[in-house]
């Protein structure tokens, strides 16, 4: 005796045919139910009469997928990953099994990142770690990736002349990377700039900028001005994300209150953090935006 197993899928198809055959339901509901055509569900129904429920099943169950992969084809592929292209993520290995040894697997299909997985040669993001790689390695394959790469993507230029140009005297390279923010001034002469406050010393000039945009220059190296037309303007500071004391508030006469307000604020609240917006700091030592 042969059992048939459905699926549900199957099985609700057949109580619809059921309910069809016994005059339940009506071609056109049957088709709705079904999903179908109406020619479709007759057909159906009359192999149902005639085979059983067997006609249901279908007929690709228990048979090879046309997607499976040729016998061997795995195996070649991670030997090949293995002894070639150690370190290769799924679609840079595709692509080298591609181009150098004709064997087309798909970047998009997730059979290679399977294949790989299993195999122990690669690693998803959430479980990679970060790990130390000998420079001789990557000195080593460099050259061969160089022709490579140049002989896909390099484009011969339209004038071969070189029109770089010496360095000028007048060149200020630290002023052409600065990061740049504007800023207005307050009537205490007063700005933010990342989460710090900046308290600019009294003067006639600065006087001047009351309620003006004020330019904050962020070198690469760390140091900072604030400017007004161009002319940089003498400053302290008061980090906010740092605890205010009370000898601080009493120690300040010109800014004693916004400084009592600020310490209020930040008995109420979390520590802040830095805003993402800003230039990264990774290579700053000693600069005014660490948070302790």
């Amino acid at each position: 005796m042969t059992l048939h197993f459905m699926s549900d899928k199957e099985l609700s198809r057949l109580e619809i045919l059921r309910d069809f055959g016994s005059g339940r339901l009506t071609t056109p509901a049957a088709a709705e139910l079904l999903g179908l055509e109406r020619r479709q569900v007759q057909r159906l129904a009359k192999a149902y009469q005639e085979q059983g429920a067997t006609a249901l099943i279908s007929k690709k169950r228990g048979q090879p997928s046309n997607r499976q992969a040729p016998t061997g084809l795995k195996e070649q592929v991670l030997e090949l990953i293995r002894t070639k292209y150690t370190g290769f993520g799924p679609t840079l290995a595709a692509e080298k099994l591609r181009e150098v040894h004709r064997i087309a697997i798909g970047r998009e299909t997730l059979r290679l990142r399977l294949w790989m997985l299993d195999a122990g040669l690669w690693a998803d993001r959430v479980k990679r770690r970060g790990r130390v790689y000998q420079p001789r390695y990557g000195n080593a394959f460099l050259p061969a990736f160089m022709t490579d790469y140049n002989a896909r993507f390099a484009k011969a230029p339209f004038n071969d002349k070189d029109l770089h140009r010496p360095m000028q005297p007048r060149d200020r390279l630290d002023e052409a990377f600065t990061w740049r923010a504007e800023r207005t001034l307050s009537q205490s002469l007063t700005l933010q700039y990342d989460n710090i406050l900046f308290m600019i010393e009294p003067s006639e000039f600065a006087q001047a900028a009351i309620g003006q945009r004020v330019e904050v220059v962020d070198f690469p190296d760390g140091r900072l001005e604030v400017r007004y037309k161009g002319r940089s303007m003498p400053y302290r500071t008061f980090d906010r994300l740092r605890r205010v004391t009370e000898t601080a508030v009493l120690d300040n006469e010109r800014l004693g209150g916004l400084l009592a307000l600020i310490r209020q604020d930040q008995k109420d609240q979390p520590p802040g953090m830095r805003t993402r917006k800003g230039p990264k700091r990774r290579d700053q030592t000693g600069h005014m935006f660490s948070v302790s």
